[in-house]
């Protein structure tokens, strides 16, 4: 019998750490081999035709590409300061520039020292401040009403508007005899008026609002007290309404009216007259609304 030598011996007990470091070996190169793509290479190699190996690896170039096209995008976005786009609006004739910054628009119309983030309430600034210059009526209530009719909030009034502003006045407000035509303001204080009254008062919303309009008053042919209703002029013939077309008039003032088609406005009648005139009154008089505040009518 053949004794085993010293180092024989030695290789026999150390078998079992050999093999644990093959395994090992094994797991860490197959792993490489994995994640490197070095192994799907060779199979490429192995299993597809040239052409195919070659499709593949454009592919991969090509992902790559865009996946640096990408990432560059994205860094050149974050680090980049987003451009401001300047447009140019127009409102009652009044210039606005309209600013996009990093929060959305900036609304401006410098003539008269207005910015607001807001198209609708830069429009709504404007139209108090002319209002208080045409009318010389600086009262919080009166505005906030008039802006209110604005009821789809777009910035700009419409003849549905008006007719629901109309039928407001008809529901809060009462018919209240006086001897003096009263301002908007005082209209809402007392709760009322008279016809004048009331034509001042839709007056007053369309002048907000940047429409021309007058006090028109009516008669009977045979003389006496007459009514005084609302009208609004309309650049085009108005379709659905009955209106007054103007050439030459003047206010009593002696003001020129531009020419053009007048809609009465008639209490909550729009368009027409209510039963406070027959129909064969005949038009006599146009006044400036602001002239004859605290006028006797």
């Amino acid at each position: 019998m053949i004794s085993p030598s010293p180092f024989s011996a030695a290789r026999q007990q150390s078998h079992p750490f050999l093999i644990f470091c093959l395994v090992f070996s094994l797991f860490i190169g197959g792993r490489w081999l994995i994640e490197s793509g070095t192994l799907s290479d060779i199979c490429d190699e192995i299993f597809y035709s040239p052409a195919q190996s070659a499709a593949n690896h454009s592919l991969q170039q090509h992902k790559s590409t865009i996946a640096g096209i990408a990432k560059s995008k994205k860094q050149e976005a974050s680090s980049s300061v987003p451009q401001k786009k300047v447009q140019y609006l127009s409102y009652r004739g009044i210039a606005i520039t309209a600013i996009r910054g990093d929060n959305g628009y900036i609304y401006r119309a410098s003539q008269y020292g207005v910015s607001d983030l807001s198209l609708r309430s830069a429009h709504l600034k404007l139209n108090s401040i002319l209002f208080r210059q045409t009318t010389g009526i600086q009262n919080s209530a009166v505005e906030n009403m008039y802006a209110d009719a604005d009821a789809d909030r777009d910035g700009y009034l419409i003849w549905l508007e008006i007719k629901a502003f109309q039928r407001m006045l008809r529901n809060r407000f009462k018919y209240l005899t006086n001897s003096l035509a009263i301002r908007p303001d005082e209209f809402m204080a007392r709760g009322g008026g008279d016809c004048e009254d009331w034509a001042l008062m839709t007056s007053g919303l369309l002048r907000y609002w940047g429409w021309t309009s007058y006090v028109a008053c009516f008669y009977p042919p045979g003389g006496g007290e007459g009514h005084a209703i609302c009208v609004v002029r309309w650049q085009e013939k108005p379709g659905g309404f009955g209106y007054y077309y103007m050439d030459g008039a003047v206010t009593q003032d002696g003001a020129p009216i531009e020419r053009g088609y007048y809609v009465p406005i008639d209490y909550e009648v729009v368009g027409g007259s209510s039963k406070a005139m027959e129909e064969d009154w005949q038009l006599e008089h146009f006044y400036t609304p602001e002239k004859i505040y605290g006028n006797k009518m």
